[in-house]
């Protein structure tokens, strides 16, 4: 079945029809309305999709998103885009496989922000047990606030704000590449969490 830069007006599909003779080809198909979101599961449909797909293309899964999103459906859409940044990074080398797990399991490819926040606690209370144990000293002596190793961690991880500790102490060691660390770290999940948060907001707005 040939479905290549077909445009449709509505679309109500069935295992039959990703099942048919000679394969389907969807290259540019335009599903216009879906009208069995409620009646076919997105991930049933989406592994329709990926198995008339041999080699992988990004124009389907796009075309797949963009009908969940004119249906209402912006979840199945950012799971539809999260598949296919994941297949991406599957068929990409060795190197290409480690960097796209590990941006899917720390930050959905920037579409599940709430996973960046957990990453971020968890990074917060690693940095926080870590110089616990092993505070840093004061840059002066003279002039420092009372060291609490949570709110120092929390400043060194959170980029722009300021919590009152950042600037008062040195790092030496081995705490000197965990603060750094963390602050690269920080930078990643914070803007990935803050970009995340403001797509949903734009879109329940």
């Amino acid at each position: 079945m040939r479905l290549t830069q077909a445009r449709v007006g509505s679309f109500t599909d069935s295992e039959k029809v990703w099942n048919a003779r000679g394969g389907v080809a969807v290259d540019e198909f335009d599903y216009g309305l879906l009208n069995d979101t409620q009646v076919v599961d997105g991930q049933l449909r989406l592994h329709w999709l990926e198995q008339v797909m041999p080699d992988y293309a990004p124009g389907p899964y796009d075309q797949l998103a963009a009908a969940y999103r004119r249906a209402g459906h912006d979840e199945r859409a950012e799971r539809v885009l999260v598949a296919r940044r994941t297949r991406h990074y599957a068929e990409a080398g060795i190197a290409g496989r480690i960097w796209g797990a590990l941006r899917r399991h720390t930050v959905g490819f920037g579409y599940r922000p709430w996973l960046a926040a957990c990453w971020l606690v968890l990074f917060w209370v690693a940095g926080g047990v870590r110089f616990l144990g092993n505070a840093p000293t004061p840059v002066d002596d003279g002039q420092h606030p009372a060291f609490n190793a949570w709110i120092f961690s929390a400043d060194t991880l959170l980029p722009i704000i300021n919590l009152g500790q950042d600037g008062y102490w040195r790092l030496d060691g081995a705490s000197q590449w965990i603060g750094s660390a963390l602050v690269v770290v920080g930078w990643i999940l914070a803007t990935t969490a803050a970009a995340g948060a403001a797509r949903i907001l734009e879109r329940v707005s």
